[in-house]
């Protein structure tokens, strides 16, 4: 029996030699196979999942921050415009109220200076018992600009006679019936008169104040006779 297994293991070994078939280790071709392509190493960690790399990177952000809120903000320096001013001096009798471009700014008699900037204004004086003065004046830089007013300069006076007598308006307001006893206070300019009767025909007529003058009219019905002196 021992003889017959010695035989079968020589004839056995004698054929593998004799065919020349190598015999391949099954492991060592998983292992040259394995080692032909490169393993992903395991210690490696996606960067979304390393909290070691999620820090550094907060880290490099906040040193970022830290950067650009040290840098100093400049402020845009905007150049100051300057503003150029003159002087303005107001005269006017008897007394007025002084309008600057519709806004009261005081009552003559004014004892100092009005600072004004450079540029046009609208002035205006106001009396209850004379016409407005209206003006435009330029207020320049360094300069006094002065105002000096008379409102008795702009208005002048009628008187009016009529025969027999009537009743009299100037510029469609009724002035009265004669004999007036007062000199009517008018501004300069053209004015319209209409001298009413009703036992007569009314009458129209024009006249003119040259200012601080007297207008003398005289009118009478009977002979529709009308004159106009002008007493300065």
């Amino acid at each position: 029996m021992v003889i017959l297994i010695l035989i079968s293991i020589n004839f056995l070994g004698k054929s593998g030699v004799e065919n020349n078939e190598p015999v391949l280790n099954e492991n060592k071709i998983n292992e040259s196979v394995n080692s032909s392509t490169p393993e992903k190493d395991k210690n490696l960690i996606p960067e979304d999942k390393n909290p070691e790399l999620k820090q550094n990177g907060s880290e490099l952000a906040n040193i970022s921050e830290k950067k650009d809120s040290q840098t100093p903000i400049v402020a845009v320096e905007n150049p100051v415009k300057t503003v150029e001013h003159g002087k303005l001096s107001v005269e006017c009798l008897p007394w007025a109220d002084v309008y600057i471009n519709n806004r009261k700014i005081d009552t003559t008699p004014i004892d100092s200076l009005l600072t004004f900037s450079v540029g046009e204004y609208n002035v205006k004086l106001v009396h209850p018992d004379y016409p407005e003065y209206v003006s435009k004046i330029k207020i320049e830089k360094n300069k006094t600009t002065s105002i000096k007013v008379l409102l008795e300069s702009l208005v002048g006076y009628l008187k009016c006679n009529v025969f027999p007598w009537g009743e009299v308006y100037v510029d469609n307001v009724f002035l009265g019936q004669t004999p007036l006893t007062k000199l009517t206070r008018l501004k300069k300019g053209n004015h319209e008169i209409k001298i009413k009767n009703p036992g007569f025909p009314e009458y129209v007529g024009n006249f003119t104040i040259k200012g601080e003058d007297t207008v003398e009219i005289n009118f009478n019905f009977g002979d529709r006779k009308f004159s106009i002196a002008n007493n300065n």
